[in-house]
């Protein structure tokens, strides 16, 4: 493990996030960090051009289906496993689904850094797929859990 060493762990984001991909890991490693992206997806994308203009190691690991429980079961366990085979000191971490592995990155002696780039209950009480009786619901259980999370992580950064 190097000491400067950062994974960022995305399910739902493009290979090419401007966000993920220039602000955060480009600058990370231009600063001299070994910096690792690691994107679940099941798009097809060739990621050499990307990886020379940025110095960023990005590893596409796909996936069949875009199913929503692929996207919310299988692909964070793929994340987190890929997260802790790259081996680095600090994941980031960018999606509500990944955020619940934080106790467990813990446990592994990682620190965690937790990305909310959304107001996630806010979403849930709008989501169609959502029953409409179940929504706040599911808000407030989902709020609870985020919360319970973000208190095991090491820092949480808001957009």
């Amino acid at each position: 493990m190097q000491a400067r060493s950062a994974c960022h762990v995305t399910t739902s984001h493009p290979v090419g996030d401007t966000r993920i991909l220039l602000r955060e890991c480009a600058t990370l490693a231009s600063a001299g960090y070994a910096t690792t992206l690691i994107v679940v997806s099941s798009d097809q994308v060739d990621v050499e051009l990307l990886q020379s203009q940025t110095g960023v190691n990005i590893q596409v690991w796909r996936l069949p289906g875009r199913s929503r429980l692929s996207r919310l079961l299988l692909r964070p366990i793929v994340g987190l496993f890929a997260a802790l085979q790259a081996d680095a000191k600090v994941i980031h971490v960018h999606d509500p689904e990944m955020m619940l592995l934080t106790p467990l990155m813990r446990l592994f002696g990682k620190s965690v850094i937790y990305d909310v780039h959304d107001d996630y209950p806010l979403g849930i009480a709008s989501r169609q797929w959502i029953p409409a009786i179940v929504r706040p619901v599911a808000a407030r259980v989902f709020e609870r859990v985020e919360r319970f999370c973000a208190r095991r992580a090491t820092a949480v950064i808001a957009a």
